[in-house]
């Protein structure tokens, strides 16, 4: 009988350590696919800020006035800089720098997306906002 009485407790024992090392496997799994999720989120949800803040942008120029000058895109700037926005340039279509507010991450002239598409790296984001359709 006691045999049979220590056996059972090392039964017990390593049956407490494999349900550890599966919960421990669970976790572990489990953490990895959410961290690959949101990274995966991150490029819809950046884009969607950056068409929120071309939204107001088009929202706040007013077409019959010409381009926004430095003060709307500060007043843009300002309203949004909880939000993460750090820098905004009206560009020509040759990608010069007409009018900007606030300090770009990256010095001189950066690369410069197609209209709509978005380009990314660790801390932020750039996106060029099409030309707004004709008024009419």
């Amino acid at each position: 009988m006691a045999r049979t009485e220590r056996g059972l407790r090392q039964a017990t024992r390593w049956g407490l350590l494999g349900v550890a090392l599966l919960s421990a496997a669970g976790i572990i799994v489990s953490t990895a696919l959410g961290y690959l999720e949101a990274r995966a989120l991150a490029p819809p949800l950046a884009r969607g800020q950056a068409e929120a803040f071309i939204r107001t942008l088009r929202e706040r120029a007013r077409p019959e006035l010409g381009a926004p000058g430095p003060q709307i895109l500060q007043g843009l700037l300002d309203r949004h800089a909880a939000d993460g926005l750090r820098y905004v340039a009206l560009l020509d279509r040759g990608g010069r720098v007409l009018a900007a507010a606030g300090e770009p991450l990256a010095g001189g002239r950066a690369s410069v997306p197609a209209p709509g598409e978005l380009l990314s790296g660790p801390g932020w984001v750039r996106v060029l906002a099409p030309p707004p359709p004709p008024p009419g």
